[in-house]
């Protein structure tokens, strides 16, 4: 007859051997489990910084170096392209630093849902100087007769969205002498 205390061992010991065939040969020590490899860190990109053309989709800049050509042949910028987005009858002001001596002329472009965008020129003073309200979205200041101030100062340039909404540019263009 079997007694509990031999058959608590007897298990025990079935135990053991199982445990020990399943590990590998007897005694030793598990290896412990490899863990997953951790996932690749994505790429980093590096900024591209790109001039204005059609691979960046800078229909303002694209249009603006098309007008210069046109408008402002032989001149240089006296500006960066001064941009800004408006709404429908809307003005938003910039400052040109001109200078006695040179003749300047400025350029508007209009983005893609602009129909009507207006330029006025302003002398440090506060008079009107010039103004483009042609029903367009690409005016010009300068061209009929030219901005060659007899005083240096910040010029007030004032752009109006007459009609649409969106995008814009401006810049001043200026003689070399």
């Amino acid at each position: 007859m079997t007694r509990p205390a031999d058959l608590a061992s007897t298990s025990f010991a079935v135990l053991a051997l199982a445990a020990s065939l399943a590990c590998g040969s007897g005694g030793e020590t598990p290896p412990a489990p490899t863990p997953p490899p951790a996932p690749a860190a994505p790429p980093v990109a590096t900024p591209k910084v790109e001039p204005p053309g059609p691979a960046t989709g800078d229909v303002v800049g694209i249009t603006m170096q098309r007008r210069a050509q046109m408008v402002a042949a032989g001149m240089t910028p006296a500006t960066p392209i001064l941009r800004g987005t408006l709404t429908e009858g809307a003005t938003q002001d910039f400052q040109a630093v001109m200078q006695a001596g040179k003749c300047f002329k400025i350029i508007g472009i209009g983005g893609m849902s602009v129909q009507d965008l207006d330029l006025k020129l302003f002398d440090p003073n506060g008079v009107q100087l010039q103004q483009d309200v042609a029903t367009d979205n690409y005016p010009a200041l300068g061209v009929e007769s030219p901005i060659c101030p007899s005083i240096a100062g910040a010029y007030r340039l004032q752009v109006q969205m007459y009609r649409g909404s969106g995008e814009f540019g401006v810049q001043v263009f200026e003689t070399q002498g």
